[in-house]
């Protein structure tokens, strides 16, 4: 319902200057957690969205996504130290990725935990996994660490978003470059 609002020319709630001037066919969707199982069945279910991008969660498990109902290029973007979805997340991300049928994209951030690439880290108890100091889940043992700075995590989470949706929604084969270096 956004995409259709964001499409509409007449959506009197659009700044002037926005309505119609987006193109339909250059359309993503990106999400984080929940919203990375969203992605996945928006991509399944509405042909408008010609890429789409998953953060910190497996899409074929929080919701009802069959991987090999994504036919758009995809990209996963996983925290290695994500300390809510845990070590088996991770693992069924990197699985999605594999099964997936179309293009895959995966990147993965060294020490960064759930919430690291959001600028709500720490705000709220619910929202500490990923900031400051933890324990590694990616390795056995209680070994501690400092999560990445949740600045630094956000911009390298911007850069893989950039480079992304450059190469697949402007057809920047520069895009997919970056994205590959960032790995």
């Amino acid at each position: 319902s956004v995409l259709d609002r964001l499409l509409d020319p007449s959506a009197t709630e659009l700044p002037a200057d926005l309505r119609g001037q987006l193109d339909a066919t250059h359309v993503a969707v990106m999400g984080h957690s929940f919203g990375a199982a969203t992605t996945g069945a928006v991509t399944r279910d509405d042909a408008r969205f010609i890429a789409g991008l998953a953060v910190a969660a497996p899409i074929s498990v929080l919701g009802p996504v069959a991987i090999s109902s994504i036919h758009v290029p995809f990209g996963f973007l996983v925290m290695r130290e994500d300390n809510s979805i845990g070590e088996i997340g991770n693992r069924l991300i990197r699985m999605d990725a594999m099964r997936l049928p179309g293009a895959a994209t995966l990147v993965e951030l060294d020490d960064a935990g759930h919430w690291s690439i959001s600028d709500l880290c720490g705000l709220v108890p619910a929202f500490e996994a990923g900031c400051g100091d933890g324990v590694r889940g990616s390795v056995p043992g209680d070994v501690p660490f400092t999560y990445v700075d949740s600045a630094e995590a956000r911009e390298v989470a911007a850069d893989v978003a950039a480079g992304f949706f450059a190469t697949h929604l402007l057809g920047d084969p520069g895009g997919d470059t970056f994205v590959r270096r960032l790995d």
